[in-house]
Formats: C-alpha cells, structure tokens, sequence
C-alpha cells in the first residue's frame, strides 16, 4: 500500500490529462526544483557507487551507533537469494498492480463505505469529537476558578506522591534519636509549635502570614546550630522576604478579612496539611537514614583549590560548581525584589480618577 500510494503521489501528477484549476499551472523556476533534482542525482549516485557509500559512510555512521566495529559489504545487484528478497519483489509488483488499478480501487471502497455507512475517516472524525468532548468535560471538572480547589488538588496529589510509595514498598524510617535531643533544639521546636497554633488562631490573613514566619525562622536556627550560617542567613532573608510579599499581595487584594471555608472544608484541608507535612518529614527520615555517601564532599574538598582556586569551600560550590543554579537564585530575588516595588508603588486611584479613566 505504501508503495502504491508513493507512487501514484510521485507519478500521477506528471501524467493524464489536465484538470481544470483555479490558476493556470506553470512550470516552478530552477530555484523551486534545483532541491529535488540534486536529492535525485545524488541518489542515483549513491545507489549506483552502493558499496562506495557503503563502506565510506554507511559502516562508520553504524559502528559509531553501535559501539563497536561493523562493516558489510553491499551491493547494486543482489549475490544471493533470500526472503528479504523475495518478499521486496513480491511488495513492488503487489504496489505496481494496486497502482495501476488504483482509480477503480477508489471506486470500489467508496461503494462499500457508502454500503456501510461508516468507514475509518469517519471514525476518525468520532475520535476526534470523543476527545474533544472528554477534555471539555475534564477542564469544566478542573479548571474551576476556585484557587482553593486548586490548592486542595496540589496538596492532595503531594501527600499521594509522598505516601504511596513507602505504603506499597514498606520503607518506613525509623523514630530514632528523638529523644537525644538538647534543650537549646527543644526550646526551638517549642517556638516553631507555638508559631503553628499562632497561625491556626489568628483572626486576619495579615496576621497569620506574619506569624507563618516564625517557623521560618526557626528553620533557620536549626540550620545555624547544624553548622551551616550560610544557609541560615539565606533562609532568614527568603523567609522575611516571603513575609513581607505575602503581607502586600493581601493588602491589594479584595478578599474577606476571615476564613469562609466550612467546618468540612477546613477539616480537609487540615487532613491534608498534616498529612503533607508528616510525609515530607518521614521522607527526609528515610533520606538521613540511608548510608552516607562521601564521594561528591571528598571530590569538592579535593579539586575546590586545584580546580575552582578558592579555599571556601561552599563559596566554590555555589559559584563554579553550581554557577548556573546560582545566577537562576539571583534572577529570582532580583524579579521578586522588582515585583515588591512594583507592589509598593501601587497606589490606590480615587473615585474620581476612576470615573474619569471610566469614562475615558
């Protein structure tokens, strides 16, 4: 069939008599044509100087895909008979008779469709109206309007992610070295519970996201005990900065000063908060848990002088090792920092000024 339907494209138009169209056919420049006329040529070419091409082109593009040395000899006539053979044969002259009977064949399956009445075209078209219909029936189910229900949907799909892999391999981490820890941790932990219920019972959305920072800053005290000031210093600042667009976005935006969610609707979505925050907890368990791996510390100590020439270790990481994840964090504090300008810029019109742009 792909022989015939190739060559009734390449052949058909060059012979018969003319149709009637919609401008009178001429012959394309020598520009139009040059492309396909080279493509021929060197074609021909090539078929005629097969083993040539087979041995200068053919073999080293193989072995380069295969790894390994290749080379066959090829030839323009064939040296012995074999199925492939034999089935190319049977292909071509199966190709040429379709083609030369393919008007009447056209005659033929167009009675039989009509007979029918339903043929692949046709269920191709029910295809198409099924999935359009589908994906009108799905995005009506979505695309909602209500950020809550895109929230819900999120956080639904993270606790999923987080929860079903561990219930259906049974790597659960162990509660180990709780109890080991110093006053100075507990007292921070202490801090972060008591931001949390902060949050849960503060009466505004301003006042909830202000305390929402406090368990920022509590992260990044534990960052600060563990050993790494750097990281705590970025995370004091992302976090005051997190406070401080969170508070103007919600300052500009006309929302309802309390929580209008349903006692169902709030218990939800405190079931999912919980079990998002369990499972991202246990997940950083099990990854602490496993063995530690020194490769990737011992390759930075070793070539962080030889190589990046910088004794600050962190500071060689984070500007030629990771350079590129550098510059993306940067680009995003400078669009952030631009977008709490252009937030604090933002002025309120009066009612006149509306009016007037109303009316303009």
């Amino acid at each position: 069939m792909m022989f015939a339907l190739a060559a009734t494209v390449a052949i058909k138009p060059f012979f018969g008599a003319k149709l009637k169209t919609p401008k009178v056919a001429h012959e394309g420049t020598v520009l139009l044509i040059a492309g396909s006329i080279t493509l021929a040529v060197l074609g021909l070419v090539a078929g005629a100087f097969v083993a040539s091409v087979g041995h200068q082109l053919l073999s080293p593009m193989t072995s380069a895909i295969l790894g390994q040395p290749f080379d066959k000899e090829l030839h323009l006539f064939p040296t012995y008979l074999s199925p492939a053979l034999y089935l190319s044969v049977a292909t071509i002259g199966l190709g040429i008779i379709i083609f030369m009977y393919m008007d009447r064949l056209r005659v033929i399956v167009a009675d039989v469709l009509r007979t029918i009445g339903w043929g692949p075209d046709k269920g191709f078209d029910q295809v198409l109206e099924a999935i359009i219909r589908f994906a009108t029936t799905l995005t009506q189910m979505v695309q909602t309007g209500s950020m809550v229900t895109y929230m819900r949907a999120t956080f639904t799909v993270i606790a999923l992610m987080l929860f079903v892999p561990m219930i259906l391999t049974g790597n659960w981490p162990k509660l180990e070295g709780l109890g080991s820890l110093h006053v100075y941790e507990w007292f921070i932990a202490a801090i972060a519970v008591i931001g949390v219920y902060a949050v849960l019972t503060a009466r505004y959305r301003v006042t909830a996201i202000v305390l929402l920072g406090i368990q920022g800053f509590a992260v990044a005290l534990i960052y600060l005990l563990f050993g790494a000031p750097d990281l705590s210093f970025t995370q004091f600042m992302v976090e005051t900065l997190s406070v401080v667009i969170l508070a103007l976005v919600m300052t500009r935006l006309n929302l309802k000063p309390t929580d209008a969610r349903s006692s169902r609707g709030k218990a939800f979505d405190i079931s999912i908060a919980v079990l998002c925050g369990a499972g991202i907890s246990m997940l950083l368990m099990s990854i602490v848990q496993l063995p530690f791996d020194p490769t990737l510390s011992e390759f930075f100590t070793q070539y962080s002088r030889t190589i990046a020439h910088g004794r600050n270790i962190v500071n060689v990481i984070l500007v030629d090792f990771r350079g590129f994840d550098t510059i993306g964090e940067i680009s995003v504090v400078m669009v952030t920092g631009l977008a709490v300008l252009a937030l604090i810029r933002v002025r309120p019109k009066s009612n006149g000024n509306s009016n007037t742009e109303k009316n303009r």
